[in-house]
């Protein structure tokens, strides 16, 4: 059995548990500074449109971002003085 191929924003959720996902944008240091859910074709463009250049963009389980939340730490600075509009 092969794993299907997945494409950056392209891809569809989980089949089998119907689990919605969402885009979110890490700082350096790891910690999610920016969510949006996945629930149109236009998210992704949405999503880049919010100005995550330099923070790492992936595709999560929604899930995943209310278990994690959104945290600040001595190392990643705010959204606002990394110029994002949120």
């Amino acid at each position: 059995m092969t794993t299907p191929r997945l494409v950056f924003g392209q891809d569809l959720p989980p089949s089998d548990k119907g689990e919605p996902m969402a885009y979110i944008a890490r700082a350096a240091c790891g910690h999610i500074v920016i969510a949006q859910a996945d629930r149109r074709p236009s998210s992704l463009q949405d999503f880049l449109a919010l100005g995550v250049a330099g923070l790492l963009v992936e595709r999560v389980p929604s899930q995943q971002v209310r278990d994690e939340g959104f945290q600040e730490c001595s190392v990643c600075q705010p959204p606002e003085q990394m110029g994002l509009a949120i």
